[in-house]
């Protein structure tokens, strides 16, 4: 595997990563927003 290869995987990643943590993002202030509003 070239140096260029492992880079293009390791971004590829990244940008899964950062896709799954404004998911993650996203449901826990749904969850606070909730929460403070005695939904659950």
């Amino acid at each position: 595997m070239t140096f260029a290869t492992r880079i293009q995987a390791i971004e590829a990643l990244k940008a899964t990563h950062r896709t799954a943590l404004a998911q993650l993002d996203a449901l826990f202030a749904s969850l606070q927003q909730r929460a403070f509003a005695g939904e659950l």
